[in-house]
């Protein structure tokens, strides 16, 4: 099954970022206060040298409606990232419910200028892809439609469909 997941979400991810040469990647993940422990600091840079992610500066640590009374921080943080580097974060993004370590405990984004998407790789059963360009989201939309999780079937087919 997650291997399956692996396959589909490279395919996505390469069709999404079409020809861009590198990507933003984004990471977001909760505290409990307002800094980062130095204990999840060092977790987090012990996940992203073993799956060669380069580290990530947090540029921003805000309120945003917390998953629950203990994680009231949101820690966001953003780097480049070449191309051939993409991948690299599928696996740490897709396995989290798999308890894999190291684990990074955190949610990964993926975005590109040159075709104006995102890219939410959040587990085993999916990703998210948004586009400010209709055309991108509906060439994605045509190859990939049977892919589509059956609770956003019915929305999709509203905006895509023929």
């Amino acid at each position: 099954m997650f291997e399956s997941a692996m396959r589909r979400a490279k395919l996505i991810v390469d069709a999404a970022l079409g020809d861009s040469e590198q990507a933003q990647l984004g990471v977001a993940t909760w505290l409990g206060r307002k800094s980062m422990p130095s204990k999840q600091r060092k977790r987090m840079a012990l996940a992203f040298a073993e799956y060669g992610l380069p580290q990530v500066e947090a540029f921003e640590i805000a309120v945003i409606p917390p998953r629950s009374k203990e994680q009231a921080y949101t820690w966001v943080g953003a780097t480049m990232i070449p191309r051939d580097h993409v991948h690299r974060v599928l696996w740490p993004a897709l396995s989290v419910d798999f308890r894999v370590f190291p684990s990074a405990h955190c949610d990964f984004y993926l975005a590109s200028e040159d075709c104006d998407v995102l890219i939410h790789p959040y587990d085993d059963r999916g990703m998210d892809v948004v586009s400010t360009s209709r055309r991108e989201s509906q060439d994605l939309y045509d190859e990939y439609s049977d892919w589509l999780l059956d609770c956003d079937r019915e929305r999709m087919d509203q905006v895509f469909g023929d």
